[in-house]
């Protein structure tokens, strides 16, 4: 018994020291470098879009901050933002988890946009997979992710083409013109959670202020 002892006491010692290890390395220059290239390279498997990164801070045990984050569709800026901050679990990675307690997006500039040929921007983000594709085993779990101070616009074009063909009437100065809609300081809180094709988003605060279509992520053609 005392053997078995002294050596899980000294497998859990080791495992202490490479775990301290670990943590220290990931605060270097080269792990983060390491890891923002693991991410672009990531993103251009999943995604159609072309996804830009900044410097990145944290560490293994308390998590990481991007300082700086776009993702372009065909060009144009569908999301642009200051920070991400990302708090995680990292044990739950053995079970094939991933848990993200918080997830918080500062400053995000989001645009949604319609095109003439009826073709939302945000459709063209992730590439498609295979309908015989196994569903994957890993779960995500995000329980909360929360945008501070966000702003977003929706520009649908093929309503204001209708508009001004005559095929739909011009909204009132009372309505909502949902054609161009331009939110300002945006709070969102919701929690995400995704298990092979199931996906379930819950929002639990929604809060925004209407304001003129001023805002822009890019120039219109």
């Amino acid at each position: 018994m005392r053997k078995f002892l002294r050596v899980t006491y000294y497998i859990g010692g080791g495992l202490l020291v490479l775990l301290v290890a670990l943590i220290a390395f990931s605060q270097t220059r080269l792990f983060k470098s390491y890891l923002r290239n693991l991410l672009l390279n990531e993103s251009h498997s999943a995604l159609m879009g072309t996804l830009s990164l900044g410097s990145i801070d944290g560490n293994l045990a308390t998590g990481f901050v991007i300082n700086g984050l776009s993702l372009q569709v065909q060009g144009q800026n569908v999301l642009a933002t200051d920070r991400l901050e990302i708090q995680y679990d990292p044990l739950t990675i053995f079970l094939k988890r991933v848990v993200i307690p918080t997830a918080t997006i500062t400053r995000p500039q989001i645009f949604i946009y319609r095109s003439a040929d009826g073709t939302w921007n945000l459709s063209g983000i992730v590439k498609p997979t295979p309908s015989d594709t196994t569903p994957s085993a890993w779960k995500i779990e995000i329980k909360r992710v929360a945008l501070d101070h966000a702003e977003i616009l929706l520009i649908d074009s093929v309503a204001i083409l209708e508009r001004q063909c005559g095929l739909r009437p011009q909204p009132s100065q009372q309505e909502i013109d949902y054609a161009h809609v331009s939110l300002h300081n945006v709070s969102l809180v919701a929690s995400v959670y995704i298990d092979g094709n199931q996906q379930k988003v819950l929002i639990s605060k929604l809060e925004a202020e209407s304001v003129q279509p001023e805002f822009q992520l890019v120039q219109l053609k």
